[in-house]
């Protein structure tokens, strides 16, 4: 619900048609809650991250149990012993193109300060630690109103 409300400037108007992004953004929503409702059964769903953000958890029921649980327990044991046989991850290797889109190939990770350009200094200006002041020892007088 909260995922329509934040999108309603986009479905159209008095004077305007829904724009077709965010129709289709609704029969998607709409569908995944015909899913969790378990309206559609079986289905897959596939989450492909490169960047491994993803974080899909227990149901809210066996969710609020582990909580009981770990708050029981002192401590979260509970959380690495729970498996969902619903779930399967597969891990892999991402591909060249993934780390193109993600800006990964063009990152000098080794010999970056060493790249046989002698035009430029060795320093680039984070590798030298400066002599900054230290504001936590210097009393400010403050006024009245601080």
């Amino acid at each position: 619900d909260a995922a329509t409300k934040q999108h309603r400037s986009n479905d159209g108007g008095e004077f305007s048609g829904m724009n077709p992004n965010h129709a289709r953004y609704v029969k998607f929503l709409s569908k995944l809650k015909d899913m969790a409702d378990g309206k559609v059964l079986p289905f897959c769903i596939v989450i492909n991250d490169p960047l491994s953000n993803s974080f899909v958890g227990p149901v809210p029921k066996i969710a609020a149990a582990l909580a009981l649980q770990a708050e029981k327990e002192g401590d979260t044991v509970c959380y690495a012993n729970y498996t969902d046989r619903n779930i399967f991850i597969e891990e892999y290797t991402r591909s060249h193109e993934q780390n193109d889109m993600l800006g990964l190939n063009d990152i000098k990770t080794e010999n970056y300060l060493n790249d046989g350009n002698s035009s430029r200094s060795a320093s680039q200006g984070t590798d030298i630690m400066a002599d900054l002041p230290d504001r936590l020892q210097r009393l400010d007088p403050r006024g009245p109103d601080h």
